[in-house]
């Protein structure tokens, strides 16, 4: 319409309308604006032409992910599989508001844009197929860490024979002698891996007296520093299938019998902060009498803990195969137990302990160790008891897996809808 000089409004005939529609957004019950009713009214004389827009606003552009939305609608009956959404998209299931957040927080941090959008949903009929894709895939790995993620095994061989060595070559003192006092040790502690160890190894005190044994023996705690950096890595495909999964929206969780300490340093060594959503380990082992922690610590406070992944400590005293706590972790992540799989080298403690919790078991073959002949030193020094190191030689007679990854971590991909 338009203001005429007196006041008055006359119309202005248009010579050509144009409607901008979405026939998938109709918002007010009976409202028309679909192609096909202005078709109709153009047969009363008049002359169309429809342009397609599908992908160009909606979407980023993505006008394969637009239709396979509208075909798992039930607005079109074209094919529903998720193989029918292409280039640049990848489509996942969040079950939180939390979740989703995570999921595009990840994918801003690869420098990509994300925009959380609100909206609401209706009652649609899904094509089966889709139902059966949606319902296979896993959405939760449990993972062990040592000798699954890494060959623990060989950076501790590695890093407490350099340790061993160096002590016989600088005391003099048989290394029978001090396999037996470090075993005493480790048990005492109930870990083969004791911070103080080379400072309450009884014989090594009373050659250094007045001096503390760590200062007498620096040259061998430093060697077992250095092989400890130096062999401490993942196996070949572990990053990557991490990676993949959590980039395909799978919650990621390891669960560990070692202690604290040690384990986040494993984790910041290999770059797996932030990479695992949520850890549970053992507590730290006990203090030396009458330490704080500030007497044991040698860095500034930012140093210690992990900086994404969420730490959470078991009460002291659990140990594998208890199942309740792959229930405790079950609860936490809000999801049942066959929509997880848990994988681990040890079929006494780790495949046990998922058959009994209900949830897949997978033993990371790859990883075992105590068949190494170097495994003999481990079991001379441990913190095992003699029963504990018995079991573990006559494992295999005890439990079965119900599936196996031979070669590599990688093959845990066949679980999950990658």
């Amino acid at each position: 319409m338009r203001r005429t000089g007196s006041g008055r409004r006359r119309p202005i005939a248009s010579h050509l309308p144009v409607f901008l529609l979405d026939e998938h957004q109709v918002v007010r019950p009976g409202e028309i604006g679909t192609v096909e009713a202005i078709e109709a009214a153009s047969a009363r004389g008049l002359r169309d032409h429809t342009t397609s827009l599908e992908g160009q606003f909606r979407c980023g552009g993505g006008a394969a992910y637009e239709e396979w939305c509208c075909n798992c609608s039930a607005w079109t009956a074209e094919d529903r599989s998720p193989g029918r959404v292409t280039t640049g998209f990848d489509v996942l299931v969040a079950d939180s508001p939390m979740e989703m957040e995570a999921i595009l927080r990840l994918k801003h941090d690869e420098g990509l844009s994300t925009r959380l959008a609100a909206g609401f949903s209706v009652s649609v009929s899904v094509h089966p197929i889709t139902l059966q894709l949606m319902d296979r895939g896993k959405r939760l790995l449990i993972t062990d860490l040592d000798n699954t993620l890494w060959d623990w095994f060989h950076a501790w061989y590695e890093s407490f024979s350099a340790l061993l060595n160096k002590l016989v070559e600088l005391s003099g003192v048989p290394r029978s002698q001090l396999e037996e006092e470090i075993r005493a040790i480790h048990q005492a502690h109930g870990t083969s891996e004791y911070s103080n160890l080379v400072n309450e190894i009884p014989s090594l005190a009373r050659l250094a007296a007045p001096e503390e044994a760590a200062q007498v023996y620096a040259d061998a705690i430093e060697a077992l520093r250095v092989a400890r950096r130096a062999s401490t890595k993942l196996y070949a495909d572990v990053f990557d299938t991490l990676y993949d999964l959590k980039d395909a929206g799978v919650r990621l969780v390891a669960y560990t019998e070692s202690a604290a300490y040690w384990t986040e340093w494993r984790i910041k060594r290999t770059g797996l902060d932030g990479i695992l959503d949520v850890l549970y380990t053992s507590p730290d082992h006990g203090r030396p009498d009458g330490a704080t922690l500030e007497d044991i610590r040698t860095r500034p406070s930012h140093y210690y803990g992990l900086k994404k992944t969420d730490h959470r400590k078991l009460e002291r005293g659990i140990l594998k195969p208890n199942a309740d706590v792959l229930r405790r972790i079950l609860a936490e992540e809000h999801l049942r137990a066959d929509q997880a799989v848990y994988v681990g080298d040890s079929l006494m403690k780790d495949v046990a302990m998922a058959q009994e919790a209900g949830v897949l078991d997978v033993h990371a073959k790859y990883g075992v160790a105590h068949e190494r002949a170097e495994y003999e030193l481990l079991r001379r020094v441990t913190h095992w008891t003699d029963a504990d190191v018995e079991r573990e030689k006559h494992i295999k007679r005890d439990v079965t897996a119900s599936f196996t990854l031979e070669a590599s971590f990688g093959e845990v991909r066949q679980f999950f809808d990658l």
